[in-house]
């Protein structure tokens, strides 16, 4: 009786054949991602603006102690495609949006919190933020110099709402 011994199980490195990709200019490695094995994992995000959240508890994040819940904003390619993510930190879904809807996303936060702040005493109507919206649009054809009137053109439009609210509040007021 002759018994067959099985050659040794050897650890193979896999070899690497994805060529890298062409980053994007706001990539955060700019490397084109050449460690990456499969062509859905080689795409660009960039470095994520955080908001921490205080409205939420903190959570004990093991023996280092707590962890406060934020709200992170980045690009990212989606399958080749660029969108602006914007993602709460304890859910794994990140909201994908184009560049036209963060900036409606963006205008109906300015709006909601100048309410919260006491400058507006009305809740913020989708009117006013569509109107700022087609607004930005129009402007959309705008070089990169223009980006500063663009900025001004809208801030003037929130100021002059939210003094026109505090007139009307004022005017409530003195009625009563």
């Amino acid at each position: 009786m002759t018994t067959t011994i099985a050659p040794p199980i050897t650890r193979t490195e896999l070899a690497r054949t994805l060529p890298p990709i062409e980053c994007e200019p706001w990539c955060h490695a700019r490397d084109g991602h050449p460690e990456n094995w499969a062509p859905e994992d080689q795409y660009c995000f960039s470095n994520g603006m955080v908001t921490p959240l205080s409205r939420y508890q903190m959570e004990r994040y093991g023996p280092e102690g707590f962890f406060q819940n934020y709200l992170e904003v980045y690009l990212e390619t989606f399958h080749g495609i660029a969108a602006v993510q914007l993602r709460e930190d304890s859910t794994d879904k990140p909201i994908r949006m184009t560049a036209a809807e963060a900036r409606t996303t963006a205008l109906s936060l300015l709006l909601t919190a100048q309410v919260l702040d006491g400058q507006d005493t009305s809740a913020p109507e989708q009117s006013d933020v569509d109107a700022v919206r087609e607004l930005l649009d129009l402007m959309e054809t705008f070089s990169d110099n223009d980006q500063r009137a663009r900025y001004l053109l809208t801030s003037n439009w929130l100021r002059d709402r939210g003094a026109i609210a505090g007139a009307r509040l004022q005017a409530t007021e003195a009625t009563r």
